[in-house]
This record gives C-alpha cells, structure tokens and sequence, in this order.
C-alpha cells in the first residue's frame, strides 16, 4: 500500500506495446481518445533504449501471465517501467488511469462518507482503504462516475452480489466504465495541465488507427 502520494509523469510519456499483442489495437484506440481529450502526450518508445537510458515508460504485456488485468504500480517509478498487464479486452482504461496516478475509487480514505461495502469478509481485501492523503483520488470529490471505480454488483453463474451501495441512493448500480468519463477528463486535466506545442493534430499520432483498421472494425462489429 502507498504511503505517499503516486509521482506524476513529467513530459510526455513513452509508451511500447508488446509485440503481437492481442489487444494492441484496443489499447492504441484508448490512448487516442486520451490524447484527443486531455493534455497528455504519448509517444512510441523504444524498450533497449528507454532500459538502456532507464528511462521511466509504460509498457503493456500479454505473454507469459494468467489471471487478470493489473498495473505494476500507480503513477511513475524512477528508472523502471510502469508494467501493466492486459490479459482481456475490458478495463484497458482503468488500468492506465492507475499507470498516471489514480487509485481506485472505492479504497480512497473518504470512502465510506459516500458508500457502504459488502460486509463479506472474502470480498473486504479489495476494498481496504488507503492511508490518508496519499491518493490524488482525494483532490476531488467522490465520485462512480470514473473509471477508477469497481462495479457495483456481481453477476454471473455461480454468484450473485453487492458490491458497493451509494449511502445517498441504496438503488443505485454501475458498472466498471470503459470510456473516459467527463470527471476522468477534468482530473487529467488538473494533474497533467501542461500543453505540448508539438503534440500531433487528432487522428496523427502513432497508434491512431489506420483507415483499413477503422473499416476492419466496424465489419468486426457487424459479426
């Protein structure tokens, strides 16, 4: 558990993609849509010469783990790489919120003026909370708009449960968001407020998809 606050990436963040990485494209669609909204500025790294350099990066894997998708750490490490590994095609956002300095949600120290948890004590590790003031999280108001958050029940074949219930409306459900919420917007913003002049116009970067990707998409969604 942190006992101080994430350090913040200082310029823009170099980024690399394994190699054949089953979900490169989604990973690259979600770094588009937080460079077009935000003042974050990703470029293509590369991994022998950002280690060689030990050069702060954020890499994704997929070869050689199992069990689910997690982040190496919260925010930037000096000389070493924020590893994040992305074994499914859900969460790629939540998980790079965590790469830039972001905590979940549900574990900031305030938690519990604003929700209620399970009181299953299988299911209570996730939700320790953090010490205080060592989460950015706690620089802005509460809130299950962001993609920092868990959902709020589970659902499947063998369970079914609650998670979390908002003290102000015990109805209340959500689930773990995939895009970036207006509030993710406004907190990158507020941490990361520096505008590069040399940033590329929307659509230019290197990881925006190709024109035979987005055709490539939409047939995918089609079947």
């Amino acid at each position: 558990m942190t006992k101080s606050l994430p350090t913040l990436w200082k310029g823009p963040i170099p980024c690399v993609i394994e190699s054949r990485h089953p979900y490169e494209r989604d990973i690259r669609q979600m770094l588009e849509n937080i460079s077009n909204n935000t003042n974050l500025y990703f470029t293509r790294g590369d991994k022998k010469k950002l280690d060689e350099t030990k050069t702060p990066y954020i890499i994704w894997v997929y070869k050689g783990f199992e069990g689910g998708n997690s982040a190496s750490n919260c925010g930037m490490k000096a000389d070493k790489p924020t590893v994040i590994k992305q074994l499914h095609n859900y969460r790629i956002l939540h998980e790079m919120m965590h790469a830039l300095g972001f905590a979940h949600e549900h574990q900031r120290p305030d938690r519990d003026k604003f929700i209620d948890i399970t009181s299953d004590p299988a299911k209570l590790k996730m939700f320790k909370l953090y010490p205080a003031k060592t989460t950015h999280n706690e620089k802005f108001p509460f809130t299950i708009n962001t993609s920092t958050i868990y959902w709020s029940d589970q659902k499947n074949s063998s369970e079914d449960f609650w998670y979390m219930r908002l003290k102000n409306n015990k109805s209340k459900t959500w689930n773990c968001r995939e895009t970036l919420s207006s509030e993710d917007i406004h907190r990158l913003k507020t941490l990361y407020p520096t505008k590069y002049k040399n940033k590329p116009s929307s659509g230019k970067e290197w990881f925006s998809l190709t024109e035979f990707e987005k055709i490539a998409e939409k047939l995918e969604d089609l079947f």
